[in-house]
């Protein structure tokens, strides 16, 4: 059984501008810097628009090049999502197209080069910050 306190609703979307970390509502999401992993940076910068915000009806995504899109709710259902937490899922939009969901990862056509600077997204649901390992 897990039990959670109450959420109110997803929070509305907050336009990303550089920012190492964004609140959305009571969670963070931080873009941590990287080299060969993550977000291509490339993509955020050269963006029209980039959105951090809640899922959107009929949100697909492609997690691997060779593999087709796929609907959230499959991409849930393998990643042990339970279906009442996958409308506060974090998504990071990218000119209108799901770059990243947290929970799920990093949608292909936005992966980060081998060797390129990147930005790996982290989730951190009520803003926790995760002990450093023993």
């Amino acid at each position: 059984m897990w039990l959670e306190p109450a959420q109110p609703p997803a929070p509305q979307a907050l336009h990303w501008q550089g920012e190492a970390a964004m609140h959305w509502g009571g969670d963070e999401v931080r873009l941590v810097a990287s080299i060969g992993a993550g977000l291509g940076r490339g993509c955020l910068e050269d963006a029209g628009e980039v959105l951090l915000g809640p899922r959107r009806e009929g949100l697909r995504m492609r997690l691997h090049p060779a593999r087709p899109r796929r609907e959230l709710r499959k991409l849930c259902q393998e990643a042990a999502i339970p279906a009442w937490l996958r409308d506060r899922l974090p998504v990071l939009w990218v000119d209108g197209e799901p770059a990243w969901v947290g929970g799920i990862g990093v949608a292909a056509e936005f992966a980060c080069a081998p060797g390129a600077a990147g930005l790996v997204p982290e989730w951190r649901p009520g803003g926790v910050t995760p002990a450093p390992p023993p």
